[in-house]
């Protein structure tokens, strides 16, 4: 899918806050994350709940495939 930009400099600038010892999460300064959500939303809104909102409830992480770390097992229910 064309998101209008590279989703893989995304993953580029969390390796890159990473290294330089600032927590991923400050990947939401960039334009792209927040394109990245309204266009998740559009596409939740026509394939899951046409009334589903977006409330930017979001987080970013860096998980270290050399260090064998994996995120969470789904934990959220409504």
């Amino acid at each position: 899918m064309d998101w209008g930009f590279k989703t893989k400099r995304l993953a580029s600038a969390i390796a890159t806050l990473r290294k330089l010892g600032w927590s991923p999460v400050w990947l939401v300064m960039f334009d792209e994350v927040w394109i990245l959500a309204s266009c998740m939303s559009g596409i939740f809104r026509r394939t899951v709940n046409p009334k589903m909102d977006f409330n930017a409830d979001f987080w970013a992480w860096y998980l270290d495939p050399m260090m064998e770390e994996k995120g969470w097992e789904i934990h959220r229910y409504r």
